[in-house]
């Protein structure tokens, strides 16, 4: 396994279901690495298909709340759609490596600065 994929408190959002659902990312991640070449896919796709979901949900969040950046944080989940939608369209084992990186560092990007922005807005407003 090239890139193992720790949650650590650091990553929490304040936000239990918002929580687990990036839990699950990271559990993905580690799916997919030490899956075989033919299940692979099978988890790539699970990846796609939860992070939509997730983005929908964490989208209405933002919505409901008033959340100022709301569609800033939407055209970034659209460019990850896009990215990861290209990388799983065409997946190929030998794409690992390229899928793996790209999802760490987009993940632990996004949920240290994006996502904290949000929950720090939310928490302002308690």
């Amino acid at each position: 396994m090239g890139i193992v994929f720790l949650w650590s408190d650091e990553y929490t959002v304040g936000n239990e279901e918002l929580d687990s659902q990036h839990r699950y990312m990271f559990d993905l991640g580690n799916k997919i690495q030490s899956a075989k070449p033919s299940e692979a896919r099978t988890y790539v796709m699970s990846l796609y298909k939860h992070i939509t979901a997730h983005f929908t949900k964490e989208e209405e969040h933002m919505k409901s709340i008033g959340f100022p950046d709301t569609a800033e944080h939407q055209v970034m989940h659209e460019r990850l759609i896009t990215k990861l939608n290209d990388l799983s369209e065409g997946f190929k084992p030998e794409m690992l490596d390229e899928l793996i990186t790209f999802q760490h560092n987009w993940l632990i990007n996004h949920i240290l600065n994006d996502d904290k922005r949000y929950f720090d807005f939310v928490r302002s407003r308690i």
